[in-house]
């Protein structure tokens, strides 16, 4: 029998990373392979939206962000799954408007062979 994996919050600070610099930089591949195919997210409008239209957003030119700049990142290892809470500066354009302004994201990471991927989350715009 294989002894699981001690999973650390660093692991999943790095994949933060990775996550933020594919969002950043419309890196759909990646992307890809960050999220789980039964994603469940509620953007800023209250819309929930799947891994096909998150993705969509970002190979469309309809999702485009220009910085992000994150701060008070907090991580809660639970079994083989991770809940983050971060604020995020950003600034960019979705569907043809540009917006800028504080968001808080919490995002739900599962550890699915091998694999961590976002299985949920949510983001609303949150003042100073």
């Amino acid at each position: 029998m294989e002894t699981p994996t001690k999973i650390t919050p660093q692991q999943i600070e790095e994949q933060e990373a990775i996550l933020l610099q594919a969002m950043q930089t419309s890196n759909v591949a990646l992307l890809d392979k960050l999220i789980h195919p039964q994603l469940q997210f509620t953007i800023p409008t209250g819309q929930v939206v799947s891994k096909a239209m998150d993705l969509e957003g970002y190979r469309s030119g309809n999702m485009t962000i220009e910085s992000m700049a994150p701060s008070e990142q907090q991580i809660q290892i639970i079994g083989e799954s991770a809940v983050v809470t971060v604020k995020i500066d950003m600034k960019g354009v979705f569907l043809g408007q540009p917006f800028q302004g504080l968001f808080r994201f919490t995002r739900f990471w599962k550890l699915i062979d091998n694999q961590w991927q976002i299985v949920g989350g949510s983001s609303v715009q949150i003042n100073a």
